[in-house]
């Protein structure tokens, strides 16, 4: 826990939050740095996005459910 607090995580959470390449594992981060940040109106928008059929070059691991999951999260933080 000392080592996590000494650590400048806002800037790396939010340098996560930039768009996404195009692997599964950094998009992971990037879903979870939006959330983490509160970012809900970004997730909302890739929600509506993935509900007209298009996944906006999301690898095929990262399913509406986790989008959904993450505007959750950022809802409790805002």
């Amino acid at each position: 826990m000392e080592w996590w607090q000494a650590q400048d995580n806002f800037t790396e959470v939010k340098a996560l939050s930039d768009p996404p390449p195009d692997n599964g594992q950094s998009q992971l981060k990037h879903l979870t740095a939006l959330a983490y940040l509160g970012d809900f109106s970004t997730l909302m928008d890739y929600q509506e996005i993935f509900r007209r059929g298009k996944r906006l070059n999301f690898v095929p691991m990262i399913k509406p459910e986790m989008i959904d999951r993450a505007i959750d999260i950022a809802l409790e933080k805002a």
